[in-house]
């Protein structure tokens, strides 16, 4: 064969491969996160067959029946073959398009990556003659082709594929805003929504079931304004900055100081969070000991920058310019998370008066763009909220946070982070437990409601605060926390074990950070930082061991 024709052979393989409708199945690579990483014969089993290494590569072959041992467990081919826990690994890709165990579809190769061109599975129940959800519509454009399907996920049948570029009508959505449901050329259905960009953030759709009715209704866009309701956006926002955003799965703590952080690297942890409070002409070199040291012991590190409510009062959008300077600076200085601002929607740590979904966006906008201009990988979180039903709404001294989540939505602040911030630290029951909290049945009460008020932003959730007090060592809890008496320290170990464990299963959440690891507190003060400490009074720390016992 000559040279001219093999040349002319191997483009004519090359645009085969183009062209086919299985050339772009899924990588399902992943990198290990954690050092000596056991890898066990069967899931969640007790025999461990060999470990993997920190940053190994592996092919991820299958996942365990979510309504088996939870979706946490998927079988992996590396230096060693077996079944480890997902949250170990560091990947890109959509862990629900991973093949079931003993399915067809995990015993051959995945072809099916939601890439136009699969064979058609017609489904009776859900077509084009679906009736249409009756709230908001939103134009959106396809980004690459696709398939539509007959419902929300890729175990519905394929209705017909669709090109990038085609111009649709969104009209309603899955519970998380994964999915999406629309009108196309071709009729309705359902696409995933990291195939689409919608003009305006998807969070604003009914919830719908999979053939588009109804479930629960959006707010429509021009409904009257209630007294307590979040005020809606009044300013306009600049276009925010490109850069990276977040994926996969990890988890870290909240620190005090570096002693003994050891124990959260043998429990998997890779994070740590520090809290700074900005002061008006502070420099970000002031604090770059923080990532130094953080780094140097191998974590990565995340920021929660906080300013004074008086100092907002006071300096105005020249304040809000100088807080974006600096955080800008500690992207630099090689911050891998900041967090901006914390619970601004209570007069704690807002302005009275001025407590304000949009007018806190302003200050979240001027961040991510100085972040992003700084450092493109450095991850935006946005201040996470007091979780509260306190207010009934929204009042001059605050808003319920599932009422200011909604008008961080309003006011378009989905597109200034990475992730929404959030925190859950009043639980007395498991996190796998949604009701029969004996103080009330307030979402906020519970790990899975408040993930999924969180979600209805459409972000991936980091927790920035995660915890669960409990008065070990310390006699008792201050009066205002006295409702965490009866959680004794084996609760507290298991149920941050346990959250931990439904984070890393949900593709919703990418981030948990327990508040704390190691603060300790004076018991005759009203701070109780020491009751939610995973490091207790005698050095024991029963949560690393059981936070280690899930790898």
């Amino acid at each position: 064969m000559t040279v001219k024709r093999f040349i002319g052979l191997f483009l004519v393989i090359i645009g085969l491969l183009m062209t086919s409708p299985f050339a772009f199945a899924q990588d399902f690579t992943a990198t290990v996160s954690t050092d000596a990483l056991n890898v066990r014969s069967t899931p969640n089993g007790a025999d461990v067959i060999g470990t993997l290494s920190v940053n190994e590569t592996v092919q991820v072959l299958e996942r365990e029946d979510e309504q088996g041992n939870g979706g946490v467990w998927v079988r992996v081919q590396g230096s060693v073959t077996g079944w480890v826990l997902i949250d170990y690994l560091n990947y890109t890709f959509d862990f629900n398009a991973l093949p079931i165990s003993g399915s067809a579809a995990a015993a051959a190769p995945q072809t099916d990556t939601d890439t136009a061109g699969d064979e058609q599975q017609p489904d009776a129940s859900n077509n084009a003659n679906a009736a249409p959800p009756s709230g908001n519509s939103i134009p959106a454009q396809v980004v690459a082709d696709s398939n539509v399907r007959s419902g929300p996920g890729q175990d519905f049948g394929r209705i017909f594929g669709v090109t990038a570029g085609n111009n649709i009508s969104l009209t309603g959505r899955n519970a998380d805003s994964s999915w999406v449901y629309g009108n196309f050329p071709e009729g309705t259905g359902w696409i995933s929504a990291s195939l689409i960009v919608a003009d305006s953030p998807i969070a604003g759709l009914d919830v719908t079931n999979a053939d588009g009715s109804v479930i629960s209704a959006a707010p429509a866009a021009d409904a009257p304004a209630e007294e307590n309701a979040a005020p809606a956006a009044s300013v306009n926002n600049p276009p925010p900055v490109g850069g990276g955003g977040i994926s996969g799965f990890a988890y870290g703590a909240h620190i005090a100081d570096f002693g003994g952080v050891e124990l959260m690297q043998q429990s998997g942890m890779t994070w740590i969070k520090k809290q700074v409070r900005y002061n008006r002409g502070m420099s970000p070199d002031s604090v770059s000991w923080i990532i130094n040291d953080g780094k140097g012991l191998g974590f990565r590190v995340m920021l929660g920058v906080v300013g004074s409510p008086s100092d907002i009062a006071a300096g105005g959008d020249a304040y809000f310019q100088e807080f974006a300077n600096f955080v800008g600076g500690l992207a630099g200085l090689g911050a891998d998370a900041i967090e901006v601002w914390n619970e601004p929607n209570i007069d704690r740590e807002w302005p009275t008066g001025q407590v304000d979904p949009a007018f806190y966006t302003q200050l979240l906008a001027l961040s991510y763009n100085a972040i992003k201009g700084a450092n493109p990988n450095t991850i935006v979180i946005s201040g996470a909220p007091a979780p509260t039903g306190f207010f009934g709404g929204c009042t001059p001294n605050g808003c319920d946070d599932n009422v200011y989540i909604a008008g961080l939505a309003a006011a378009g602040a989905a597109q200034y982070m990475d992730c929404v911030g959030a925190h859950y630290n009043e639980g007395v029951v498991a996190p796998t437990i949604r009701s029969g909290d004996p103080r009330s049945e307030h979402y906020s009460r519970y790990y899975g409601t408040m993930v999924d008020t969180y979600a209805t932003l459409g972000k991936p959730i980091c927790f920035t605060e995660l915890g669960y007090v409990t008065p070990d060592g310390y006699g008792g809890l201050p009066a205002g926390f006295a409702w965490g008496n009866e959680n004794t320290i084996a609760e507290h170990a298991q149920w941050l074990a346990d959250a931990i464990t439904l984070a890393a299963r949900d593709s919703r959440v990418s981030l948990v950070i327990v508040w704390n690891f190691n603060f300790r507190t004076d018991p005759s003060t009203p701070d109780p930082a020491g009751g939610y400490a995973m490091l207790r009074p005698d050095g024991s720390c029963p949560a690393c061991a059981a936070i280690a016992a899930r790898r």
